[in-house]
């Protein structure tokens, strides 16, 4: 018997990345990322070029998701806060 592919869901990906690099560091990922998105988004706008501007949107959508996720679900979130809470003092 053949086995199915079943693709990694999002609450895998993040687990992962936070075991590996830690909840601050991949919220500083995916923020930047989204950042970027922004940046292309506006250049695509200043350049009157709306499908530059569009290409960006799924991956920011994405990027915010991801950054929901890890504000709001229990596992994240303490150590998440923690890490901001040392970095503004």
């Amino acid at each position: 018997m053949a086995e199915v592919y079943t693709p990694i869901s999002r609450q895998e990906v993040l687990k992962t990345l936070v075991s590996k690099f830690g909840g601050m560091e991949v919220v500083r990922y995916f923020l930047t990322d989204a950042l970027s998105d922004l940046q292309t988004m506006e250049v695509g706008l200043a350049d009157n070029n709306p499908l530059q501007a569009a290409r960006c949107c799924e991956s920011l959508k994405e990027n915010l998701t991801n950054i929901r996720t890890l504000l709001e679900k229990k596992e994240y979130k303490p150590g998440v806060e923690k890490e901001i809470k040392n970095n503004v003092k």
